[in-house]
């Protein structure tokens, strides 16, 4: 595949789609902590959501995803999502070290 102009080495480009190879090659525990650097709390918890070491902070951080995707939902069972996602971002804060 021919690189359009104006395109970095190192990315592929396929139609509107810009990938940068280096960030695929990423851990997922990289990319998390990226994400958590950069502010992206939400991308940090559709990362880690699906990890299994979490400890005693998988509740927390999956409850807070849950409340994310579903807030009627939590918010049905007498929650506050957005207290629950607040707590989620605490909880992989504290596990990642950030």
């Amino acid at each position: 595949m021919e690189r359009a102009p104006g395109v970095a080495p190192g990315t592929v480009e396929t139609g509107r789609l810009t990938v940068t190879l280096a960030r695929l090659e990423r851990t997922k525990t990289e990319a998390l902590r990226a994400a958590l650097r950069e502010g992206r709390e939400i991308d940090a918890l559709r990362i880690a959501k699906g990890f299994r070491a979490l400890g005693p902070h998988k509740a927390a951080i999956q409850r807070g995803w849950d409340a994310w995707q579903t807030p009627s939902f939590a918010r049905a069972l007498g929650r506050d999502p957005d207290r629950l996602v607040r707590e989620a971002v605490a909880a992989l804060r504290e596990l990642y070290g950030m």
